[in-house]
């Protein structure tokens, strides 16, 4: 990338009258910041609902746009870096992840947070590329210390943003998920502002589109984010659309790349990335981000609906799960260098493949009577496979791609991160659906006068509550049904997980019994 080349040199000079601790502090906070936010308003989505009098086609709709407008800001950033330089980049991305903030929190209606949502999609989408790009600025043990202040920011924000939601909409309301964002954008700004280099490339090296190029790129990008939307609410349905945006979607990429422009710059850097190491690399990046966002998404829904726990104890959980990742790091390290330098790297992948395994098996065997304590001990399990899955493979992804090109690689590595976060929501809401149909209906089938387990059940209740009326005892049973419906489904999932990591765990071992054997 030949914007961040050229930046180097004016960074480094920066770096000299900018505090280190300053620097430390915008690393944490940009990497930090997407993920509270999101962290929130995955926890509390239910509020957010409520409050912009949405349903969930249109909330799905706001992720979406979210989706569509990152995505597209990722395709265009080496194209506007090059043109405004790093540092008013990311202000205006700060500028437009503030300004859908405040239209977010000011929301009275389903298309304004949908609008809301979008704008800050166009300034989100850069922060993990200006926050790891501002690490690989610095050198030696200062690169070092922040590479791992990156990681560990990464997994605080996750850590934060169920807690920190559970927090605001016990003491404000949840327009203040949107609004207290605000003061963390200020320090990043202002390193920005001081830090980070201007506009560094001459206007005949600039990458140029053609315009039908990029209208084409953004029709793509609707229409497959749409696919991923409108999949939860059309595929038990109307599936004659979800074919029309497929086949839509893919002839507007064909035409893409019929259209654009491939310049000898261009193909040197897809060159520079069609290596294995990067693109294997990429394929992990992939699976970790979709397995953590449905596990995101399927444990509130588990913990709430499914167990009975309230708003707060399913924050607390969550913030168990990304506590454990953390505190998982130190032995990460220590095996990473004890073992792998007599085995392989890749054993760490092992053990987080197993510890995968051993988490959906655990959580399989969840019942009704179990306690916080005992769903607390399994999420390590969950904690323990983030640590040791995604570290190494952010280690090796990035090993053989030179410093010119490292932005686009970063860039393109978080829009498989995007993909994977719409269709983790998308599969967890097919999944749920599918399944909660099928046991409320077959729970259904037994709730009749002549089942002698119903009849026992409603013969206590009905002791319990004589002066109820017996319609009232009717419809507890039929909630009792739809809780246990739910547990079933989510039971079925984490099975699901079970089985994904003794697949993986089998995958990486034969490679390495196959590169072993092979020497």
């Amino acid at each position: 990338m030949a914007a961040f080349a050229a930046s180097r040199v004016p960074m480094n000079q920066s770096e000299r009258t900018t505090p280190t601790w300053i620097l430390l502090g915008a690393i944490a906070t940009v990497a930090s910041i997407e993920f509270i936010q999101n962290g929130m308003l995955n926890f509390a989505s239910s509020y957010v609902m409520g409050g912009v009098g949405a349903g969930p086609e249109e909330y799905s709709l706001a992720a979406m746009a979210y989706a569509s407008v990152a995505i597209l800001s990722l395709f265009m950033h080496t194209w506007m870096v090059e043109r405004v330089g790093y540092r008013n980049l990311v202000l205006l991305s700060l500028l437009a992840f503030a300004g859908g903030g405040l239209i977010c929190g000011g929301s009275g209606s389903a298309s304004s947070f949908i609008l809301g949502r979008a704008v800050q999609g166009a300034g989100g989408a850069t922060f993990l590329t200006a926050g790891r790009l501002l690490v690989n600025m610095r050198e030696g043990a200062a690169k070092q210390t922040s590479l791992v202040l990156f990681s560990y920011a990464l997994l605080a924000g996750s850590t934060l943003g169920p807690l920190l939601g559970a927090w605001l909409l016990r003491n404000t309301d949840w327009r203040w998920l949107f609004w207290g964002m605000l003061p963390l954008l200020i320090l990043p700004a202002l390193v920005a502002l001081f830090a980070f280099p201007g506009k560094t490339v001459e206007p005949e090296d600039e990458t140029r589109f053609h315009p039908m190029a990029i209208g084409l790129l953004i029709i793509f990008v609707f229409l497959v984010q749409s696919l991923i939307q409108r999949v939860p609410f059309a595929f038990f349905g109307r599936t004659e659309q979800l074919h029309l945006a497929l086949w839509a979607a893919l002839a507007a990429g064909l035409l893409f790349i019929a259209t654009h422009r491939w310049t000898p710059t261009d193909q040197h850097r897809w060159r520079s990335l069609s290596t294995w190491t990067y693109l294997t690399g990429l394929v992990q990046y992939f699976i970790c981000y979709f397995v953590l966002a449905s596990n995101s998404f399927i444990l509130p829904v588990l913990v709430q609906q499914g167990l009975g726990f309230d708003v707060p104890t399913s924050a607390g959980l969550l913030t168990v799960t990304f506590l454990a990742s953390m505190g998982f790091c130190p032995l990460f390290i220590w095996v990473y260098f004890k073992l792998c330098s007599r085995f392989s790297k890749q054993i760490t992948q092992v053990i987080a493949a197993l510890a995968l395994a051993a988490f959906g098996f655990c959580m399989h065997g969840v019942a009704p009577a179990s306690t916080l304590g005992q769903l607390g001990r399994i999420l390590i399990l969950n904690g323990c496979f983030l640590v040791f899955f995604i570290s190494p493979v952010a280690i090796s992804t990035f090993s053989q791609v030179d410093s010119d090109h490292f932005g686009h690689a970063y860039q393109s590595k978080n829009i498989a991160r995007q993909l994977a976060l719409s269709l983790a929501v998308a599969f967890s809401t097919i999944f749920l659906q599918w399944r909660n149909a099928l046991h409320f209906n077959r729970l259904g089938e037994r709730i009749s006068q002549f089942n002698a387990a119903y009849q026992q059940t409603f013969a206590q209740l009905r002791a319990m509550m004589p002066a109820q009326d017996p319609r009232l005892i009717n419809q507890l049973l039929t909630l009792r049904m739809q809780r246990q419906t739910v547990l079933m489904s989510c039971l079925e999932y984490y099975q699901l997980l079970q089985w994904l990591g003794l697949a993986m765990a089998a995958v990486i071992t034969l490679r390495l019994a196959t590169r072993h054997l092979s020497r």
